[in-house]
């Protein structure tokens, strides 16, 4: 059943332009193992060095983009867990006016918007409460037509496309199937409505429920028939075509489907999508770089492992491999949540400067190997019922809005988000080291065509002057201590123009092992600043607000260097690469 996913073309969900195109794969030197990163140029203190500074030099192919992503690639998730209305307070304020100030500006950064997905575990714990006041479940959470109506017109304001995840594991029928009934009443209640849905989702993380019911657990092939019935169900409520949301699914982490590792595993993930066929639209899936406060074994809420470029830049590349070749092109492969560690972040640490390094070179990676999207889990709020989230783009942990609660401001995330949608275009360029034997991983760099709307003049990250056509942006992550001059074989590295973001005060708290060797004082003031919750951007006097204007610095002449300890984006804007202004290349043999 699943070879006639693997072999199929795509599945017939309407319009292809949205969708990532992988068009070659180059094959990785042999001394790259699976686990290193494709496509990346990796750079540390044993390259070469000019001066005091270690150089690095990479060839970026700018004949042929190897992969274009969707248009709205990065989008962001607000957890089903912020909509509980019980004790401690949870219920997120869609009316609040810094909610969707922040909203807006990440929506509409880019001319195609972006993805607002709600869903995750909490998801399997909700009810709508129907008009007629039914209410009969086990469900923790319960929201009404009001509370729905409020998500839905926040969304709208906000310029976002709304994904919604409906409550497939704990509503089941005697026979183990799926019962449709209160979401069929939940997108009934949407079709009445000026508002529409861009997506629905069935479920969230089912390895999860499965090892726990086993063996009455909803199987991988009960799972893939239930998104035949939401298949059923949708076109049965929304009799025009074009007002039918997409179906993603089905959401699944990457593990052993055991008690000790409870995720998904391959089989139960190819079981799905054999069994549902072609119901699903957009493939969903689930990684996280590092291990979260639940059950922290091996110590990875730590600043040592946040600056530890071998882990943040390299763990578990090969479940996202995985994925995708299962996947096999037949529908777009989206990573449907990721944050630097799991179980909610770590506190004092995802939500901080130093969470950068991470979410840069996850950004390039997942582009580079196939992905048509990402959302950052997530943008507000709490992970789980009873567990405030650290790794929100905005916000205090716990944020919920409303007059009893704070102003809501950006975490340093955030402004990396709103560079990378308004700088980064859709077609990834393969980049490679010019010396891969004297290149460990210290720095990650990523290439891509600058954005259409970039190169057209839009008013954002590119200041007063439009990028030229044919312009590259080069994503970049240096977690380590020097800097490091970057260059290229054949492109130009002036003139260019950077945002280089660094950590905008000395640090929002204490964090236990920073990992740092040296006991004098800079040393220490150094690691702290990596726990900075604000950010500057060139080195300005005062750290970015979301008000602030998000400008590069023209550089006409002089060597390219990234200072240590920062992240960033650099367009190069004499690079006239070919793959940014003519058609992307057919698929090579």
């Amino acid at each position: 059943m699943f070879a006639m996913w693997e072999g199929a073309s795509c599945p017939p969900d309407g319009d292809s332009s949205d969708r990532s195109r992988v068009l070659f794969r180059p094959r990785a030197p042999p001394f790259m193992a699976a686990t290193i990163l494709v496509g990346s140029l990796l750079v540390a203190a044993s390259s070469p060095v000019l001066g005091s500074l270690s150089v690095a030099t990479m060839l970026v192919n700018t004949s042929v983009a190897v992969v274009e992503v969707d248009a709205a690639f990065l989008g962001f998730n607000i957890d089903a867990a912020s909509l509980y209305q019980g004790d401690p307070p949870h219920r997120l304020d869609f009316a609040d006016a810094g909610l969707l100030r922040l909203a807006s500006a990440f929506c509409t950064a880019s001319p195609a918007g972006a993805i607002l997905r709600v869903g995750g575990s909490a998801a399997d714990d909700l009810r709508f409460v129907t008009p007629s006041g039914a209410t009969a479940g086990e469900q923790r959470i319960r929201i009404g037509a009001r509370y729905l109506e409020e998500l839905l017109e926040f969304a709208s304001a906000a310029g976002c496309r709304l994904v919604f995840d409906l409550n497939a594991l704990s509503m089941r029928r005697p026979d183990g199937s799926w019962d449709d009934r209160n979401a069929a009443a939940l997108l009934e209640h949407v079709r009445s409505t000026p508002h529409r849905l861009f997506g629905v989702q069935l479920g969230n993380e089912p390895g999860h429920w499965f090892v726990r019911h086993f063996p009455n657990g909803t199987s991988g092939t009960q799972l893939g028939r239930d998104f035949k019935t939401l298949r059923s169900l949708v076109d049965r409520v929304f009799e025009e075509p074009a007002e039918r949301p997409l179906i993603l699914g089905p959401d699944v982490c990457g593990g052993q489907l055991s008690e000790e590792s409870p995720c998904s595993n391959l089989p139960y993930f190819r079981d799905v999508l054999g069994a549902a066929w072609p119901a699903i639209d957009r493939v969903t899936v689930h990684h996280y770089g590092l291990r979260g406060p639940k059950g922290n074994s091996t110590g990875d809420c730590t600043l040592a492992q946040f600056t530890n470029a071998s882990l943040i830049f390299d763990d578990a590349q090969a479940q996202l491999v995985a994925w995708r070749d299962a996947v096999g092109g037949a529908a777009p492969l989206v990573l449907g949540e990721t944050a630097t560690a799991g179980d909610g972040g770590c506190p004092g640490l995802s939500n901080a400067f130093v969470s950068g390094f991470w979410f840069v070179h996850q950004l390039g990676r997942v582009a580079r190997l196939g992905y048509s999207a990402v959302y950052r889990q997530d943008f507000v709020g709490w992970s789980g019922i009873g567990d405030p989230s650290s790794y929100a783009l905005a916000g205090d942990p716990g944020w919920a809005g409303g007059p009893q609660q704070l102003s809501l401001h950006p975490n340093p995330d955030f402004f990396v988000a709103l560079l990378h949608r308004q700088l980064v275009g859709r077609r990834v360029l393969d980049l490679t080291p010019a010396l891969p034997a004297a290149w460990p991983h210290s720095l990650a760099v990523f290439a891509s065509c600058a954005a259409a709307a970039a190169t057209a003049g839009a008013k954002g990250a590119t200041g007063e002057r439009a990028l030229p056509p044919g312009s590259v942006v080069l994503s970049f992550s240096n977690v380590g201590e020097r800097p490091v001059t970057l260059r290229d074989v054949h492109l130009p590295m002036t003139p260019r123009r950077e945002f280089v973001l660094s950590p905008g005060d000395g640090g929002g708290g204490r964090v236990h092992g920073h990992g740092h060797g040296r006991g004098d004082a800079a040393a220490t003031e150094a690691a702290h600043a990596l726990l900075s919750r604000k950010v500057r951007l060139n080195g300005a006097a005062a750290p970015l607000t979301v008000d602030s204007p998000l400008r590069g610095r023209d550089v006409d002449s002089g060597l390219l260097v990234l200072p240590a300890r920062t992240v960033g984006f650099v367009v190069l804007t004499d690079a006239r690469a070919p793959a940014c202004t003519d058609g992307v290349a057919p698929p090579s043999a």
